[in-house]
Parts: C-alpha cells; structure tokens; sequence
C-alpha cells in the first residue's frame, strides 16, 4: 500500500494507492473513493487522470460516499467509556490480525481493512448441506412429477424432505423447520399434490377443493403461486389465488368450478367464513391447510390466525394441518399451540446451501446507512448482486438514494409502493438490470428474487437476519452476509462489544390461545360461521357467558344462535386480525401513489416533510387527516430528509378494573393516546446533520383510543438519597424508564410474543408507567401482561439481576430495547433492581397528576413492513 502526499478529488482527504493488474488503483477510506488508472501509467500521471473531470464523469465506478462528523469523537469520555472503547478496539484489531495471511476475496478484504467501521466479528460458515435422501426416482411419485423435479435440477431429496413427504402422507400434522432457500415448499407441496390424484387421477372427476394453502401476504401468494402452478399443472391439478385482488368474475368461476387447490391469506379465510355462503361450500372439502411462514404467527396476529383454524375445522372435521417456518427455536411447541393438535417436527437443524462470510460491523466515522451503501458498493464492484436490507420506509429509501446517486444501479422494494412497481424492481433484479435491490422486512418472506451473492442488513433481532441472509448463495455460491451496526446506539454497542450475545439469541415464538380481546371477536366470528352445537357450547362455554348475559345469544334445538347477526356484523366491520388501523392516501398531480397507516402517517407526511417514495423525493405541501389525504409534489432531492418533532400523551377514558398488587396500584383502562407533531428538522442523509429546524404553524395530531394498564411503582429513596434534585430526577427517570423496558420485554411469553405489540410510557420521575395495546381498540395483549403483572414484575427482577453486563444502564439483555422512542436514554439498571425489590414491602397510590412531566416511550411496532 502506497501512502501519498495527495488528496482525494470528491472529499480532500488523504488518498491512498496501491498496485493492480499493471495500473494504480486509489482509494480513499473517508468517502469511499475508489478509481483505477489507466495501465501503464506512472503514480503521478495516474493521480492526474483520475482527478481529471473527464474521468470523473466517464468512470461509473466512482462513488464519494460522505462520512459521519466524526462528532463522537470529541466527547469527553468517561474511564468506563474508553475501556468500552478499547474492547471493540482489540476485537477490531484481534479480526484484522487473524485475516492478515488469509486469501479472502478482494471486496471482503477491502471491507474489513476500511479504518471507517471497525469489524466486530468475522467467521467463514462452511456449507453444511442437509443429509441426503433418496433419489428421485426412487420416490412413489408419478413419473410426470419426478420429471419436473428434474428440470429444476433435483435429482436426490434431502432427508427432511423425505421424512416430511412420509408424515403427510401418513397423516400427521406436520412443521417443517428449515433455512431460507432449502426447498420447503417442495417437502409439503409434493405430497399433498401426490395425494389428491391418488384419490382421482381424472381432473374432470375432482370438482372440489382438497388443500387451502395460506400465506402471509397477497405479495408472498403471488410469487409462490407459480411454483406451486410448475409442479401441479404436470399433473392435471388445478391451482387459483383468491385473495383481495381477485376480480368478482374468477371468483365466481373459482366458486362454481373449484379448483383442487385454493391459495390465500388469514384475512380472506376469516372475512369470508362469516357471511359468504359460496365459500363456506368451497372449503368444506378441504382436507389440508398449510400455514407457510407460520413463525410470524405471533401475538394478537397468532391468537386469530389459531381460531381461524378452529373455524375451519368445523367445516372439515378431519383437517390435516402443515406449517412451515423459518429456524425458531421451539418449533414444535409453538406450531403445537397454533393447530392445537400434537405435530410432528421435521427439522434440518445448521444447515447451509453455501460457503457464507459473516462479518459484523461497527461504524466510526460515517452513519451506519452510509456504511451500509459502502459495503454494497464493494460488492458490487466485485461482481456481486446484492440485497440490502433497512428496517423501515425511511432508511430503505435513504439508502437507495445514496447508492444511486454514487452511480449503483439500484432500486427500492418496500410496502407502500404499488403492486406493479414492487414486481417491476424484482423483474429488473432478477434479470440483473438491478445490481442492488434495497428492501424492509418485505423481501424476508420467499419472494423469488432470482439469484444474489452478497446481504447487507442493518440490525435486526437474530432471527430476522438469519432469514435475510438466507437470500443469498442459494444456487450454493460462495455468498456474503454483513450486519452493520449504528454507531450512535447502545444496543449496538454492546453487541460491538460481545458479538456471541447477538449470535447467540435465536428467539423462540409464542402466542396465547386464551387471549380474551381476540376471543370475544372470534367467537362472534364463529356464530356467524355457523351455530355452535352442545358440545361446542360446552368447549368455548367461557367465551359465550358474557354474550347469555347480556342477551345477544339463545339456545334453538340445542344450537347455540345470535338473536341478531347485524349486531355481530357491525361489530366485526372494522375488525382487523392485524391490528391494521386507518391509513392516509398519498397523491402527487391527483394520482395516487401510495399509502401510510396512522400514526406512523403522522410523522412523515406533515407539511414540509420530505416523503422518499421509490427513489424520488417529494414535499408535502398539504396533509388533511380528515380527508386521510396528503398532497406531494416532486423535488430535487438536495440530499435532504426530514424528522418529525412529536410528543406522545396518554389520558385515561374509563377504569375497567382497578387492583393492588402486592401493594401496588394498578388499574386496566381504556386509554385515549394523542400523538403530536409540532415541528420537524431537516437533515442531511449522507452524515446525518441537522440543517435546520422548524416549527410547524398548525401542529397536526392523531387521537386513538385503546387498551392498556396503569401501574404505581415505589421510589427506590435509598438508592438515590444525597444527590441533587437535577440528578435525583435523572435518575428516578433512568430507574422507572428501564422497568418500563424489562417488563414488556421480558412479558413475550405472556403476552403470546406480543412484547412488539405493545406500548409503554414511563412518566419521568414520578414511578407511574403506561402500557398499552398498539392497536386501535385494543388487542389484548396488554390484557395479558396485567393479568400476569405479579410474575411479570418478578422476572423482570430476576432478569435485571442476574444479568452479566454489570452496567448501571443494563444492556440489550435486560434493559434496552429496539422499540424505545429515546434511543434507550436514560435507563438505569441499578435503580431499576432497587424499586423492585421493594415489590411486596410497600404500597404505592395511583397520582395521574403528571402534566409537564417528560416521558420516555417504547414504541409498538405498527406492523408497517410486511402488509
């Protein structure tokens, strides 16, 4: 490596170079610059040419991404901070000195040599491909089946496969635990299709549906239905989608001339099971339901996805059940309490299709999106295709700005964007007019994208990025997986500092049956199915009470009946087993180009803001939450970006049931939350500066209404005895705000993996904390964590603890959390643990006098990614 006495022609700083291939390619670790030469070029004549405007404009490799003001850096550290400092140091050092001798390919070697990040973790994961089965003809499948297996370049089964084929065909109900990319969907798809021409081999004999295959999202179905289609249309079989899209007249054809296999999602199933007679006929011989991606069946989203399938069993009695889920680590358990039927595991354990590269990084000098466009950069530069994945609308669009504006063909895959667009992006990656495709949560499903190389995510929980990186190598190419971290972030920090913590996390899923929100709509959903017989009245008898008792349900010939279906019509109407509340249209030039659920609508289509849309960037001129409208119009993008200034406030509406805990207060309510925006800032998306600030003339709001619980906690007086009132109220702050976090964290398996779900607002010093149900009108969960707040509070002690971390704050094992709205600031763990081992010495009274007082809020997740 050459150090020059020369800068970089985009950002000034020192400029390094080295030899390649007879040329000298430089390189600029502060942006990103990187060109090479011409071949045969002396040093200084090469240094001219590429500062030359000429090949400014004509080298297409030429990026420049910004750095992040190296503003951390000038902190005034504190002696825990530089020997926190020093650990992901010497874990960055230990990295570099282990690859020193290692011939790694020349992207990941320039990646993990970038003084911009420094790499945290670093492992080659050799393939481990799962014990192979038989050959596939020696399987009992039809030679027409055999033959498309063939052509898809499956000559042997996996074992799992094998095993999976032989349990449904045996009957059993089935979960099949397996990597992204391993062949799922052929394990359960071959032997049901195997088994309806078993019955009939004559297509014009079968006139009913046999299998109900459901999936998560309209998108998913779409893509998964040519698969599906490949292997069924060999046989005779017949395959339709009915899902919102379909027009009224396939409907009517699907309804009248059924095919042997039916796709679609929960939604569709629940809705049309009520009320519409056609499709209660159409899935009464269905002797199959798969739940594919049943690992998301979580929280209040589970609970109805679960009684779904308790409606359906009324219909087919014999129903045989089949899920399929990414690597959760109680597979068998959870699947168990979805189907309420014991299941048979099928499982590939660590299998891998290819050679992967993991790295982890930890940004210094530039933002973790800028970081992010870097390293794809190199990948691309190298001749890898490459997915990079954001958490959300904002960061996904951030980061494909910045790509394409460093010359990378790039585009945005996202929920939000229109139908046709988003299969417009996966067509142009798969064909690779696309060298990156930049996406949220949405691309974790299945979609076929065609072949890729390299994942870049941000952080994400464990089982989310082990999805992702799935995606790549799975024609069992050597592939990449890269998780970069945020430089500004406790929780990445700490992971910074104890990789094995974040590696180590494999969460498991949960959901609770006894829900008693959702339970009271689908049980009116299950009236409206049909009546209940005796023995049905006498399994859900707890759900049907309150309707005896307030007169909306009688008896007729043993039947359990609604004395008015409009009654439990209309109150079903606005119903969602999402959660999915109103949303605001987005319109530029009066067409409609997408769409925001509230309140996430909120903060990003206020006037002013500056809306990121499929590569564009747009300014609202006009938001009219009457309407549920906003008005863009297109602009420049001047590399700018918007962040709403807003407050949360709860108001307590009514008191359905007031309690003491082992001496605490506590009270289950129905809240009104009033989230406010008042202003916003404008800020660079490169470095994340703040350009300016504003204050908007008419601050917009959104009011809902919801469920949730009110809880006193004592102040632990010992522990901040002595200390002035500013630290005192800091520390009261720190110790309530992480209570606030450990309790709905640590509540996932009580709230049936629901923690996501909910909300929380600590209100300063005071001991008083919120939580509620993210959703409009409610979802239970919250319910649940109330009704178990005496165990909840326990673990939550037991949790804080006997964590390792020995940090005043806590760490992403106790007291950070991903939801938190204050970047996980102030928490304080030692406080924390104070004030709850008081829980049961002292009695606390409920002061909701707590105007003026500033609160720190833990977000839901308003489900925005996938839907």
């Amino acid at each position: 490596m050459i150090v020059l006495a020369k800068t970089c022609p985009l950002c000034k700083s020192d400029l390094k170079a080295k030899i390649k291939n007879n040329s000298y390619a430089f390189f600029c670790r502060s942006c990103g610059f990187d060109k090479i030469g011409p071949p045969g070029y002396d040093l200084d004549s090469s240094y001219d040419w590429i500062s030359s405007s000429k090949s400014m404009r004509k080298n297409k490799s030429s990026t420049g991404f910004k750095t992040k003001t190296k503003r951390r850096r000038s902190i005034t550290k504190t002696s825990k901070r530089l020997e926190e400092d020093k650990i992901i140091n010497d874990n960055a050092k230990r990295i570099r000195e282990k690859i020193v001798d290692v011939d790694l390919p020349e992207a990941l070697s320039n990646i993990l040599e970038d003084s911009t990040h420094l790499p945290v973790y670093f492992e080659k994961l050799n393939q481990r491909l799962p014990e192979l089965g038989n050959l596939v003809e020696d399987t009992k499948f039809v030679t027409s089946l055999q033959n498309k297996m063939k052509d898809k370049n499956i000559d042997q089964l996996f074992k799992f496969q094998e095993d999976a084929i032989e349990e449904i065909l045996n009957g059993n109900n089935v979960v099949i635990s397996a990597p992204t990319g391993l062949g799922k969907t052929e394990a359960f798809l071959l032997p049901i299709l195997h088994s309806i021409i078993a019955i009939e081999s004559n297509p014009s004999k079968r006139n009913t549906i046999s299998a109900l295959f459901v999936y998560p999202t309209k998108a998913l179905a779409a893509d998964q239905f040519s698969k599906i289609e490949y292997y069924a249309k060999s046989i005779g079989i017949r395959v339709a989608i009915y899902d919102g899209d379909t027009p009224q007249e396939k409907r009517h054809l699907i309804y009248y001339n059924p095919p042997d296999l039916l796709i679609s999602n929960a939604d569709m199933v629940h809705y049309h099971l009520m009320g519409n007679l056609d499709f209660k006929a159409l899935i009464s011989t269905i002797r199959y339901v798969v739940i594919d991606e049943i690992h998301l069946c979580v929280g209040a989203y589970g609970t109805n996805v679960l009684w779904i399938i308790r409606r359906l069993r009324r219909f087919s009695p014999g129903l045989q059940c089949i899920g399929a889920s990414a690597t959760i680590s109680n597979a068998k358990e959870f699947t168990e309490t979805i189907f309420d039927k014991p299941v048979k595991l099928i499982s590939t354990g660590t299998a891998r299709r290819s050679e992967m590269y993991l790295t982890m990084l930890y940004p210094l000098e530039r933002s973790n999106l800028s970081t992010m466009t870097s390293v794809a950069h190199n990948f691309v530069n190298a001749g890898n295709k490459t997915l990079v994945f954001g958490n959300g609308h904002l960061s996904s669009e951030v980061i494909n700005m910045i790509l394409k504006q460093n010359r990378v063909k790039s585009g945005v895959h996202r929920a939000g964007l229109g139908y046709t667009y988003r299969k417009k992006i996966e067509e142009e990656f798969r064909r690779g007019d696309l060298d990156v495709l930049v996406s949220t949560p949405t691309l974790e499903l299945g979609i076929d994208i065609g072949s890729l190389d390299s994942v870049v995510s941000m952080l994400t929980s464990l089982t989310s990025f082990v999805q992702r990186i799935g995606r790549a190598g799975r024609a069992g190419q050597e592939s990449y997986a890269t998780l970069v971290l945020r430089g500004d972030d406790p929780i990445s920090a700490h992971y910074a500092r104890n990789p094995q913590d974040y590696l180590s996390e494999l969460e498991p899923a949960f959901v609770e049956p006894d829900n008693e929100f959702v339970s009271s709509y689908q049980i009116l959903a299950m009236l409206l199915d049909k009546p209940l017989n005796k023995i049905e009245k006498q399994h859900y008898s707890k759900y049907l009470e309150p309707l005896f008792e307030n007169n909306k349900i009688g008896i007729i010939k043993e039947n359990v009946m609604l004395k008015n279906r409009s009654w439990a019509q209309k109150k079903l109407q606005n119903y969602s087993i999402r959660g999915i509340g109103n949303s605001v249209k987005i319109f530029h030039l009066d067409n409609k180009i997408g769409e925001r659920i509230l309140p996430m609508a909120l903060r990003e289509l206020h006037e002013g803001a500056i809306y990121l849309h499929g590569g564009k960037s747009y300014k609202v001129n006009k938001y009219n939450q009457q309407l549920g409208m906003a008005k863009l119009n297109q602009v420049s993008s001047n590399n700018m970006k918007t962040q709403a200034s807003r407050s949360i406030s709860p108001e307590i509406l009514s008191i359905n049931y007031e309690t003491e805990i082992n001496g605490l207060a506590a009270v289950y309510a129905k809240i009104e939350l009033t989230e406010s925006v008042y202003g916003y800032s404008q800020h660079d998306i490169f470095t994340n500066k703040i350009l300016g600030t504003y204050t908007l003339d008419d601050p917009i709001s959104y009011s809902f209404n919801t469920m949730g619980f009110i809880l006193a906690l004592p102040k632990p007086d010992k522990f901040v005895e002595g200390m002035d009132s500013k630290t005192r109220m800091e520390k009261l702050g720190g110790t309530f705000h992480a209570v606030e976090h450990v309790l709905i964290e640590s509540g996932n398996s009580l709230t049936g993996g629901g923690s996501n779900q909910i909300g929380g607002i600590a209100m300063g010093d005071t001991g008083t904390i919120f939580v509620y149900d993210g959703t409009e009108g409610g979802s239970g969960l919250s319910k649940l964590l109330f009704d178990s707040l005496e165990k909840g509070l326990n673990r939550s002690l037991k949790i804080l603890q006997d964590c390792s971390c020995g940090r005043e704050d806590g760490c992403p094992r106790c007291t950070y959390s991903y939801q938190c709205g204050n970047n996980n600031r102030p928490l304080n763990r030692l406080g924390a643990i104070e004030t709850l081992k008081q829980f049961g010495s002292l009695s606390t009274a409920l002061d909701l006098n707590f105007r003026g007082v500033e609160s720190f809020v833990a977000y839901p997740d308003y489900y925005i990614n996938y839907y």
